[in-house]
């Protein structure tokens, strides 16, 4: 029999032991019993040990429709008041109930005031979740060299990684975590195994990796981070020198249609443990001073389940083929934490034989569990693996087809990973998916220990694991919990003084323009009054004018606009009213005629194309030909000669009659009709006017271009 043990309290004073009992390869007989171990000396956290090893959870309190976070944008805040109602509905599941000593977090902004976090990491405590994992944000400043293309970072003192970094440092010291062990920390950006793996050769040297252009920017910009932690007497991260350096791998991406993938892998991992001066690609592992403690570099090995459709993923065999690989490498090997993604999707009822044919599972089930029991099997064989984390606590409605981490792609669009066809208000079911393994598919929507879902301003979450994680409960934890998403309170109180203050401002506002408004209309009845006693007295004029001067010679004509207004004030405003308008109008009215100008080469084309087609078929005896020979030839030799001036004048005509021909649509209209809008019309003058407009070709391009731009003023 095989039996690794682990203890975990079940409740607040008391603990358990997780046993498994039974050979793994027989009938896949499991349980879990439960025995009294030693007290541990902090009866309310989870663990019986300070550090490594751990039993973890991803945790990233979002809201239903909540979008995910762009590689480029600065972090949210999910562990601040902000989400307060979230963390107390969560958090003592995920402590009490599920049995997790750990939470796997995602970045944080580091501008964040000093205590914004505190009440987070006191609830953490309660729960008996009493170590953390905290994330750097590293995918921004690789998105930045990939939109400036720069092939490496900027690492100077002033620049905002290193700035950042010294931030994200400052936040994770013991004072700052109340009393939560930082564990280990790790970042949001993972290698894209899909794109390296086809570039490993038989060993390190044969290999094309670390010639790759993602790989080198990924590994400065990774090298740098970890220097400045681990220089000795100047980290700029005290906090993070005596915590375990987490490096994320997404697995899941590994491509099994490549061929000797396995092989690859263990060559990929084994190549990445060895500096480059032993013939390695990689310093990350390489440390002396480092390796074999507990606050030694580990991987981060991220797995995604697919759903068991036409064929089983072999989790177990995965792991053992990896924890194999990383165990046989030089100086003891390299270890590593696992995290695992899992989906609540089952085969539908209508056709199993479909694939396709999915279905939402929130009942509780055995497939969280099996893969922590999976994980204790191979790690009693091979002691490689130091924790295992659950990804993620609840569905992320905008996740998508992504993992855990960005990868370190050749472009910002294949590293945000959007998928075009589901939103962030669906949870989606038919698309959002990739390939895992050879046919199976993953759903990461679906990767949440519990469903989420919101009921008006109410955010609920309903838990699928059934009796526990890392222990079994007597009394299962499927009931749904929800939570109230209420802004802090100095927020509303801001809100509402600014409200309040917006609120006068408008109706002072209001109460002068009601009092200018009143005063102004008695002024303007006392001078129409005044005016109805002064018969003689006229009203004042005022006239503006503006000269016509495009910059195309042609277009001069020494014409001039006037306004003429009783409404404006002075002779000056009613002539920088004009020019106002007219530079505006005559500016736009010069590109209309430049670019007709620029089509004329290519209308003289077509018709000479035309013409030599014609000529053919007249050659041919096609009577059509002749005709249409004829038609062309009657064309005018000033469309066709070519000349830049003649170019010009056409199309200003053009131009001239595509805008008044409104005007003189409503000429021939109203001199046509005996409707009451003809009265008091020479219906001959219209005419005129209208055909003025459609033979524009007896007048100078000058007095054409003036014509146009007095009706667009």
């Amino acid at each position: 029999g095989l039996a690794v043990a682990r203890a975990a309290p079940a409740a607040a004073g008391a603990a358990t032991t997780t046993t498994l009992v039974g050979p793994r390869a027989a009938a896949g007989e499991r349980r879990l019993e439960a025995k009294t171990p030693q007290r541990h000396a902090a009866p309310t956290c989870n663990s019986e040990h300070g550090g490594l090893p751990i039993r973890g959870v991803r945790y990233v309190p979002h809201l239903v429709g909540e979008p995910y976070p762009n590689p480029e944008s600065e972090p949210i805040n999910y562990y601040t008041k902000l989400y307060a109602g979230l963390h107390r509905r969560d958090l003592p599941m995920i402590g009490r109930l599920a049995g997790a000593d750990t939470l796997a977090l995602r970045p944080w902004a580091t501008e964040t005031p000093d205590g914004q976090r505190d009440a987070f990491f006191e609830q953490m405590r309660a729960a008996g979740i009493c170590k953390v994992i905290p994330s750097f944000h590293v995918a921004k400043y690789y998105s930045d060299m990939l939109r400036q293309n720069e092939d490496q970072p900027r690492t100077d003192p002033s620049s905002a990684l290193a700035v950042h970094f010294e931030r994200f440092g400052a936040t994770v010291k013991p004072e700052a975590l109340k009393g939560v062990e930082l564990v280990a920390w790790t970042m949001d950006l993972s290698l894209d195994l899909r794109r390296l793996l086809p570039l490993v050769g038989s060993d390190c040297e044969y290999s094309k990796v670390a010639e790759d252009k993602s790989f080198k920017r990924y590994m400065m910009l990774v090298g740098a981070i970890q220097q400045w932690v681990h220089t000795p007497g100047a980290s700029v991260a005290p906090a993070l020198t005596n915590a375990s350096f987490l490096v994320p791998l997404d697995l899941s991406r590994v491509p099994w249609t490549e061929p000797f993938f396995q092989q690859k892998l263990a060559t990929f991992l084994k190549c990445m443990s060895k500096s480059e001066a032993a013939a390695g690609w990689s310093s990350l592992f390489s440390d002396a001073g480092l390796r074999e403690t507990a606050r030694s570099t580990r991987w981060l090995l991220s797995f995604s389940m697919p759903v068991d459709q036409l064929e089983k993923y072999d989790f177990q065999e995965q792991l053992r083929n990896v924890s194999a690989a990383i165990s046989q490498h030089e100086s003891g090997g390299v270890r590593a934490v696992i995290m695992v993604g899992t989906q609540a999707l089952k085969r539908g009822g209508s056709n199993p034989i479909n694939s396709v044919n999915l279905a939402q599972d929130s009942a509780p089930s055995t497939r969280y569990v099996d893969a922590y029991r999976d994980y204790l099997i191979v790690n009693e064989g091979s002691g490689a693996l130091d924790g295992f984390v659950y990804d993620e606590w609840m569905d992320d409605w905008d996740r998508g087809s992504r993992g855990p981490f960005f990868l370190a792609t050749e472009s910002l669009t294949e590293m945000k990973e959007r998928c075009p066809e589901g939103t962030r208000f669906t949870h989606d079911i038919d698309s959002c998916s990739r390939l895992v393994g050879n046919i199976g598919r993953v759903y990461p929507e679906y990767f949440g220990l519990a469903g989420s879902t919101s009921q008006l301003w109410r955010h609920c979450v309903h838990p699928r694991v059934g009796t526990g994680l890392f222990w079994r409960q007597s009394k299962p934890f499927t009931d749904m919990r929800c939570a109230m998403m209420m802004p802090a309170a100095e927020a509303m109180h801001v809100a509402y003084a600014l409200l309040a203050v917006v609120s006068v401002i408008q109706l002072v506002r209001l109460m002068w323009k009601w009092r200018s408004e009143g005063k102004h209309s008695d002024d303007a009845t006392m001078e129409r009054s005044s005016a109805k006693k002064a018969p003689g007295k006229e009203e004042v004029e005022t006239v503006g004018h503006v000269s016509v001067c495009p910059r195309e010679p042609t277009l001069r004509g020494d014409h001039k606009v006037e306004l003429r207004s009783t409404r404006l004030r002075s002779h000056h405003e009613a002539g920088w009213w004009l020019w106002t308008h007219l530079a505006a109008q005559m500016a736009i009215l010069e590109r209309q005629v430049a670019m007709e100008v620029n089509t004329m080469p290519t209308i003289r084309e077509r018709r000479r194309q035309r013409r030599l087609h014609s000529r053919g078929r007249r050659c041919a005896g096609d009577e059509d030909g002749d005709s249409q020979s004829e038609e062309f030839s009657s064309e005018t030799a000033e469309s066709e000669s070519g000349d830049s001036s003649e170019d010009l004048t056409r199309a200003m005509q053009v131009i001239h009659h595509r805008v008044l021909e409104g005007f003189s649509a409503w000429c021939s209209y109203v001199a046509d009709s005996h409707t009451l809008c003809s009265g008091g019309l020479n219906q001959e003058e219209l005419r005129y006017l209208s055909r003025q407009i459609e033979e524009n070709t007896d007048r100078p391009a000058s007095r054409l271009f003036v014509e146009a731009l007095v009706l667009r003023v």
